[in-house]
């Protein structure tokens, strides 16, 4: 995950409010994607969570 922060690291500093932090396979963790729009960070996480309704 730092490696993929680090790839961003810039895209603030740009202007750009929305972004994926973290896109899955592309960053090491399938299926794992993070996006952050503006002050909201968004999880969609594929994997059942033990004890979370579904």
């Amino acid at each position: 995950m730092a490696a993929a922060a680090a790839r961003r690291a810039a895209l603030p500093g740009q202007g750009t409010t929305g972004y994926r932090l973290l896109h899955g396979e592309n960053d090491g963790l399938p299926g794992l994607v993070i996006d952050r729009y503006d002050a909201v960070l968004v999880l969609k996480d594929p994997h059942p969570w033990p004890g979370f309704p579904t």
